[in-house]
């Protein structure tokens, strides 16, 4: 008689517990679909200065490519990946499946001294390279030094006064990039 007692309430937490799971990884997942989650930036008390003179390496020559040689005339994003990562693989088809809406930003696509750049275009779909996607090599580490990079991707979004407006690690929708550089 007492074990009755004793298993209706651990069904009933069983039960609880299983619809709750379930119900809150559904929503999870529909509001990740939607590309309604928006991710918070980083403070990191460089917001509104001036972008510094990172040195980078093209990809495709042993050319070199720095910030403070050339001028921007739009709102410029940075981000920094690495061969092998998900999250990047996703932030980049992310950047690539919405390019005609994002044609007025100026994409930088870092990657380190180690990767190799024909396996990661591949790996991200980027066969070929398209007008506001540059693939750089940051050789020097200027950028990964200047932000402390420990967490890939890492995003950085200047406003086309080339002011620091935000930065982010992890992956964002091309909706919060076009907002953000209004």
């Amino acid at each position: 008689m007492r074990a009755k007692y004793i298993f209706r309430p651990i069904i009933f937490i069983g039960i609880s517990l299983g619809l709750y799971f379930c119900l809150s990884s559904l929503l999870d997942a529909t509001i990740l679909k939607n590309k309604s989650y928006i991710n918070q930036p980083v403070i990191t008390g460089l917001e509104g200065k001036e972008m510094p003179i990172f040195n980078f390496l093209s990809v495709e020559s042993t050319t070199k490519i720095s910030t403070g040689s050339s001028i921007f005339n739009k709102p410029i994003v940075f981000l920094y990946v690495k061969s092998g990562c998900p999250f990047c693989s996703k932030q980049l088809n992310e950047v690539r499946e919405n390019l005609e809406r994002l044609k007025g930003i100026q994409f930088y696509i870092l990657i380190s001294g180690g990767d190799k750049y024909d396996s990661i275009a591949k790996e991200f779909g980027f066969n070929k390279m398209k007008e506001n996607v540059i693939f750089l090599v940051d050789y020097q580490k200027t950028f990964k030094n200047y932000f402390n990079v420990d967490a890939v991707p890492f995003i950085s979004i200047y406003r086309k006064d080339q002011k620091l407006q935000n930065v982010f690690i992890g992956n964002i929708s091309s909706e919060q990039i076009l907002n953000l550089t209004k």
